[in-house]
């Protein structure tokens, strides 16, 4: 806006720099494509010289003269200053996930019990080419618990606890049968493991037993459809541990 421009130049005395917004990310991805370019180069030279398959080259193995003297010869072969092509070298672009992922759980410390969303993957975590692994324990909500249902959501938030369920999505559910006589408190450990595709998986798994989470199908006799709902709410959940 003109008159941004104009109160910027009259208060600090600068004068700014405009940049076309529409071509922002064209421009963006033209210079990280050109320093992609200018490390694999260095990585190639590297190989050469010390006889190996550039995809091998570890960097941080390399001795520093070599990285020296082969930037300096990208540097010279591509008419860039030596400055930029290190910038290039030492720039790593890593990937972001872009939405949390969690799972149903209970508050314990209010009154009535809360039903929450505990967290494991969240927006903004750094997401490597080798994915993201993270484990979290839970536990039974009561005695002799027989099953714990496993609802997987989506949402946006970056809290460790989200209670806004409403304006997440559930995305899959799971069930663990477990074993008879367990107390209340068992652990549960559950572990998310997203990969660099966007697929992620979830196990859940009973400590004790070992049992693991599995898809089933409930049936249910004697009750009716409201009394299974409301028993199901109640006693196959997991508290934040």
């Amino acid at each position: 806006m003109p008159q941004v421009k104009e109160r910027l130049t009259k208060e600090f005395n600068i004068e700014p720099k405009l940049f076309d917004p529409d071509q922002s990310v064209a421009k963006g991805a033209a210079i990280h494509g050109q320093m992609l370019s200018i490390g694999t180069q260095v990585r190639i030279n590297i190989g050469r010289e010390m006889g190996i398959d550039p995809d091998k080259v570890d960097m941080d193995n390399i001795p520093t003269q070599l990285i020296d003297r082969v930037q300096q010869t990208v540097a010279n072969d591509s008419g860039l200053s030596l400055g930029f092509v290190k910038k290039a070298g030492d720039s790593e672009v890593v990937n972001v996930v872009s939405h949390s992922f969690g799972m149903i759980s209970v508050d314990t410390n209010t009154r009535p019990y809360t039903d929450v969303i505990s967290n494991l993957v969240k927006a903004g975590d750094k997401l490597p080419k080798t994915g993201i692994s993270v484990t979290k324990t839970f536990r039974t909500l009561e005695q002799d618990q027989e099953r714990i249902d496993l609802q997987i959501m989506e949402n946006t938030s970056t809290a460790d606890v989200y209670r806004d369920i409403n304006s997440a999505i559930e995305i899959g559910t799971g069930v663990i049968n477990l074993p008879p006589r367990l107390p209340e408190g068992a652990p549960v450990e559950v572990t998310f493991d997203l990969n660099s595709s966007g697929l992620l998986h979830v196990i859940a798994r009973e400590i004790k037993s070992g049992r693991q989470g599995e898809v089933t199908v409930q049936t249910a006799e004697g009750l009716t459809q409201q009394e299974v709902k409301e028993i199901t709410e109640r006693s196959a959940k997991l508290t934040i541990s």
